[in-house]
């Protein structure tokens, strides 16, 4: 984050892929909102079908801008960092720790409990892949963990 210049950033897991316009439409959104980060929908996409499920979503059926974490804490259970664009000085007040599995759950916590307001897009911005566990030799590293 110190080196980061730009007054937004995105993070994207290697095996995952961002969905066409997940990066504009969410630009869009936190500068109409003004909110601190923008939030999008997860589809898990099972490579060995090609056949995609959205992660959660209730949590994500409406567009809407939430004034602070206490207004809708069942947010929390969006503990992915991937599917979001931040605001820099946002992040530069809340550390993400690169000395634990699944860290993503501990700085989303964190990332909406700092936030004042965020956004929510119900469309698609992420493809999270999830490769077989069986046979396969691109396994994604969270598969790779619980094997």
């Amino acid at each position: 984050m110190a080196a980061a210049r730009a007054p937004y950033v995105m993070f994207l897991d290697s095996d995952d892929e961002l969905t066409r316009h997940a990066c504009k439409s969410m630009l869009l959104e936190i500068e109409r909102t003004g909110a601190d980060f923008v939030t999008g929908q997860i589809s898990r996409l099972y490579e060995r079908t090609g056949k995609t499920a959205r992660y959660y979503p209730a949590l994500f059926a409406r567009r809407r801008t939430v004034e602070g974490i206490a207004r809708e804490p069942e947010m929390f259970l969006d503990s992915f960092s991937t599917n979001k664009l931040y605001r820099a000085e946002l992040l530069r007040r809340v550390p993400f720790r690169e000395d634990m599995h699944y860290e993503d759950h501990v700085f989303s916590t964190a990332l909406y409990c700092a936030a004042r307001r965020f956004a929510v897009v119900p469309w698609v911005v992420y493809l999270w892949h999830r490769a077989s566990a069986e046979g396969d030799e691109r396994l994604s590293i969270s598969l790779c963990l619980t094997l």
